[in-house]
């Protein structure tokens, strides 16, 4: 997971056992729309982030 922006990307993978794993975690969680800057924070502050260029 890596901070962009004020946002956030998740290199969700694609093989199994891995990719259902994640899927499930997702939708047991449910939206997390309303936490976008605060996990953008986050990340950023552990060093998980990208600068998009203006």
């Amino acid at each position: 997971m890596w901070s962009v922006g004020r946002g956030y990307c998740i290199g969700e993978p694609t093989y199994e056992p891995h990719a259902t794993n994640v899927k499930r975690i997702l939708e047991r969680f449910g939206p997390r729309d309303h936490l976008l800057e605060e996990i953008s924070a986050y990340l950023a502050q552990i060093g998980r982030a990208f600068d998009r260029p203006i």
